[in-house]
This record gives structure tokens, C-alpha cells and sequence, in this order.
């Protein structure tokens, strides 16, 4: 075996480690892992929006996305969503985590669609 195939067989390697860590992770802790795709989705978006020259940065639109990742973020960090508590609290409360979980996708999906819309 040569290098090349060596860090080849190393990335695969990790890439299905990363992989299975992440689905542990939504077995264990779906609400927080729900939360992580929820917010990477509304980062992609305020992102994209930064780096847009055709987006001013004072339009409503901007402000709307900004506030919505401030708000995210601190409710993932007031409810322990972004560190596995909120999951922890409410593991005995399936009506709540499954209508928190519900919520957490459909936001993920609005901003996903977002992400989608052409320029």
C-alpha cells in the first residue's frame, strides 16, 4: 500500500467514524442534534446574506435572519438544546421533545429552502 491509498483509507476512515458519531448522537440526543442541523441551516443563510454584495446590509430581510440566529442561539443555550440537557429533561416527556423536535424541523426546513433559492 503507497501513501496516496493510506490517507485515502484514513479519510474513509474517518469520514464513516464522523459518521456514526453523528448518528449516535441523533439516537441518543435527537433534540440536540436536531438543534445543530437547525442552527448550521440559519448560519448558512445569515452567511450567505453577508456575503451577497446585492443584500444590503441594513435591509429588514438581514435583520430578520440576524435576529433569528441571536435568538436561536441563546435559546439552544437557555434550554440546554445545544448541549444535550433539553434531551435529558425531557426524555420522560415524549409529547414535548416530539413537538420541540417537530418544531426544531420545521424551522430547519424553512431556512433550508431558503438556502435553496437562487440568487
Amino acid at each position: 500500500m503507497d501513501s496516496t491509498q493510506a490517507v485515502a483509507g484514513s479519510k474513509e476512515h474517518a469520514t464513516r467514524s464522523k459518521g456514526l458519531d453523528k448518528q449516535t448522537l441523533r439516537a441518543k440526543a435527537p433534540l440536540a442534534a436536531q438543534f445543530e442541523d437547525c442552527a448550521q441551516a440559519v448560519k448558512q443563510v445569515h452567511s450567505a446574506l453577508n456575503t451577497d454584495p446585492s443584500v444590503e446590509k441594513h435591509t429588514s430581510l438581514h435583520a430578520l435572519v440576524g435576529r433569528c440566529l441571536g435568538r436561536l442561539t441563546t435559546w439552544g443555550h437557555e434550554t440546554g438544546a445545544s448541549s444535550r440537557l433539553l434531551d435529558h429533561s425531557l426524555r420522560r416527556a415524549s409529547r414535548l421533545r416530539n413537538n420541540t423536535l417537530t418544531l426544531l424541523q420545521d424551522l430547519h426546513d424553512r431556512f433550508q429552502d431558503g438556502n435553496q433559492l437562487p440568487p
